[in-house]
C-alpha cells in the first residue's frame, strides 16, 4: 500500500506560496488605506487580485493602527525577490517605516508533476500525492487526514504510516490559524492533490487546466520559525539560500519489514534483560506495574509484527474517531526507528530549492521600459 513512484516521470518545483510581511508604519492609519497603495505599486485593481492587509495593534473604534501584515500570493510576488523589495521599499516611501519591514511568516511549496503533462484525474497525480504523504516527516499532536468530498465525508485519519487514508486525501499537520480553535503552531504542513487555484467572486475554488494539475506538499513558517532559519528580511530574499527549507519538506522511507520486526523482538529482549538484572542486583521482585508492562509486551508481540507486515499485504484497516482512534492494531510505526531518508525524493527536493533561489535572484522589478523607436 506504500506507493513507490518513478521520480525520473515528475517534473519537480518548488514555489513561495505565498508570503507575510510585518510593517510599523510612520503614522497612524486604516487597512482600506494601506491595501489601495499596494495595489497601486503592483497596477493592480481590486478587482484582478485583492492583497489582504490586517492591522496589528488597532488604537481605537475606527480600527486606525501602525502595525499592519500583508499577505502577497504567488500570483503577486511571482517568486521574484526585486518584485518584493519593490513593493516594500515603496509601501515605506509612501507611509514611512519606524522599524525594519520583516518576514512574518512564509509558506513554500513542493510539486511533483506527471510528465508529460497530465489529463484529468491523473492516477499519477494521485499516486505521488500518497507517496509525499505517506513518507513527510512531519508527526505531531495534530496531524490528521481528510478525505475528499463525497468519500465518506467528515471522515479523518490519524498520523501513522498505516494504509488507512485515501490517496485523494488532504494531509494536515500542525495549525496555520486558530479558526478551529487551536494554537497556531510554529510549522505547519499540508498535503494534497492540486487542481485548484485562488477562489472566485462567489468564494468558490477556481480550478486550473488538467496541464497544471499536480501533487503538493506545503510547509507553512511562522511566529519563531522564519527567525530559526534566518529568514526575516524581505530586503534580503534575493541572497537568500532557500535549500535551508529542505529540514521542513523532508522524507523518509519504510525500512524491510524483517528489519523493523528484528527491531522490536531486539527492544523487547533488551527489556527483559534489564529487569532480570535489576532484580539479581538488588534481590528484589520486578515491580508489579513493570512486570505488566512486559507481559504486555509479551503477549503483543506477534500482533504487532502481523499490523506491520499487513502494510505489505496491502490490507487496510478502518480507524474511526469515537472519542479515541479505534481499530488500529499495535503501535504506529514511528518515523524515528521504522524509517529512513527518501534520499533521491529528499534530492529533487534540495534541487527544486536551489531553483527557487536562482530564480529569485535573478528577477528584476519593474521590467525594463521598452525604448522607442526614433521618428524618421
Amino acid at each position: 500500500m506504500h506507493p513507490e513512484i518513478n521520480l525520473s516521470d515528475y517534473k519537480a518545483t518548488a514555489v513561495i506560496d505565498w508570503l507575510d510581511i510585518a510593517v510599523t508604519l510612520g503614522r497612524s492609519t486604516e487597512f482600506q488605506y494601506v491595501q489601495p497603495e499596494l495595489h497601486r505599486l503592483l497596477g493592480l485593481s481590486p478587482s484582478e487580485a485583492v492583497i489582504h492587509v490586517a492591522a496589528q495593534n488597532v488604537a481605537n473604534k475606527n480600527g486606525s493602527a501602525t502595525g499592519f501584515v500583508f499577505r502577497l500570493q504567488e500570483h503577486h510576488h511571482e517568486n521574484n525577490a526585486a518584485k518584493i523589495a519593490y513593493i516594500v521599499r515603496g509601501l515605506e516611501a509612501f507611509f514611512g517605516f519606524t522599524a525594519p519591514a520583516r518576514i512574518a511568516g512564509i509558506e513554500v511549496a513542493f510539486d511533483l508533476k506527471p510528465k508529460p503533462e497530465p489529463k484529468s484525474n491523473s492516477k499519477a497525480i494521485y499516486v505521488a500525492n500518497a507517496a509525499m504523504q505517506y513518507g513527510i516527516a512531519a508527526y505531531g499532536e495534530h496531524a490528521r487526514q481528510f478525505t475528499p468530498r463525497g468519500h465518506k465525508k467528515g471522515r479523518t485519519v490519524p498520523l501513522t504510516l498505516d494504509p488507512t487514508f485515501h490517496y485523494g486525501g488532504t494531509f494536515y499537520e500542525g495549525h496555520q490559524t486558530d479558526e478551529h480553535g487551536y494554537a497556531i503552531t510554529a510549522s505547519a504542513h499540508r498535503g494534497y492533490p492540486k487542481k485548484t487555484d485562488g477562489l472566485d467572486e462567489d468564494n468558490k475554488p477556481i480550478p486550473l487546466p488538467p496541464s497544471q494539475h499536480r501533487a503538493r506538499m506545503e510547509a507553512t513558517l511562522q511566529l519563531d520559525r522564519p527567525e530559526l532559519y534566518g529568514l526575516t528580511d524581505p530586503l534580503a530574499l534575493a541572497s537568500y539560500d532557500f535549500t535551508k527549507l529542505a529540514d521542513e519538506l523532508h522524507f523518509r522511507k519504510l525500512r524491510p519489514i524483517q528489519a523493523i520486526i528484528d527491531r522490536e523482538a531486539e527492544e523487547l529482549k533488551d527489556s527483559m534483560r534489564a529487569a532480570s538484572h535489576a532484580m539479581k542486583a538488588t534481590g528484589k521482585p520486578t515491580p508489579a506495574k513493570e512486570l505488566e508492562k512486559l507481559r504486555r509486551r509479551v503477549n503483543s508481540f506477534p500482533i504487532r509484527a502481523a499490523a506491520i507486515a499487513s502494510i505489505y499485504r496491502n490490507t487496510d484497516r478502518i480507524s474511526e474517531w469515537s472519542r479515541g482512534w479505534k481499530g488500529s492494531e499495535g503501535r504506529p510505526l514511528q518515523h524515528s526507528k521504522d524509517t529512513v531518508p527518501d534520499a533521491k525524493l529528499n534530492r529533487k527536493v534540495r534541487d527544486a530549492l536551489q531553483t527557487l533561489s536562482e530564480k529569485m535572484a535573478e528577477g528584476v522589478y519593474p521590467p525594463a521600459q521598452k525604448k522607442r523607436a526614433k521618428a524618421r
